[in-house]
């Protein structure tokens, strides 16, 4: 059971959750009763297309309709910049729209929640993927609660930082980390693409409820990427 289980605070309530951060389109619905129906679909492209038909379906699924459900549940980064946003706008939007309340949750204890449902209660440094040199980056005690601010930093700075003897690691790019930090002896973890989104669920059952009309922002740890032009531009003559 996940530690965030401990005094729930929103049983009773059918809660829909996605996530388009990470890898993939993934799509989770817990009902009033307490069934639970999820659906994944590994793509790096095509969430715009697949997010509002996977909920239709998962819906359907549950004899539901849209007017059934009591919270929203999304991942607010960090991740993919346009599946990010793309999650972040068909969450405000459903609320808007259905007048209920949303909950971000972060990429880091999204991934963290998965190792603890499979038994992992150790320190634990998530590291997760920036499609760049770099690496975002949240340590854990072994109950599970952050430790320090999530970062986005090198390989380097991980091994200058962290004593990563005393965690295991985990995250979708176990591999890269461990030839970039280039220590023998660490303690790794299988990657996780894509975590089941039921997680997120369970993980927003003891968060309390944002203020009405308060939505999540998604959590940028570094800038976007702008290339200055390689010529000037030309000035008109007057």
């Amino acid at each position: 059971m996940l530690s965030s289980m401990n005094d729930p605070i929103h049983t009773g309530k059918t809660i829909l959750a996605f996530d388009t951060a990470l890898t993939g389109c993934n799509v989770a619905l817990m009902t009033a009763e307490g069934d639970d129906y999820s659906e994944q679909v590994e793509t790096q492209r095509d969430q715009a297309k697949l997010l509002v038909p996977m909920t239709q379906d998962i819906l359907k699924r549950a004899e539901l309709t849209y007017q059934d459900i009591d919270l929203i549940v999304v991942t607010n980064g960090p991740g993919s910049f346009t599946g990010l946003r793309l999650g972040l706008a068909t969450a405000r939007a459903l609320a808007l729209a259905l007048d209920c309340p949303v909950i971000g949750i972060n990429s880091f204890d999204f991934v963290r929640a998965h190792y603890q449902k499979n038994g992992i209660r150790d320190p634990l440094l998530v590291v997760l993927e920036t499609k760049r040199q770099d690496f975002y980056v949240q340590a854990y005690d072994g109950s599970g609660q952050p430790q320090g601010d999530p970062v986005a930093t090198s390989a380097a700075n991980i091994a200058e930082y962290y004593d990563l003897l005393a965690y295991k690691i985990g995250g979708d790019c176990i591999e890269r980390v461990v030839a970039d930090v280039g220590l023998d002896n660490l303690s790794v973890l299988g990657n996780i693409m894509q975590p089941d989104p039921i997680l997120l669920c369970y993980l927003a059952l003891s968060r309390p409820l944002p203020e009405a009309g308060e939505r999540p922002e998604p959590l940028y740890l570094r800038g976007a990427d702008v290339s200055l032009p390689k010529n000037l531009p030309r000035q008109l003559e007057r």
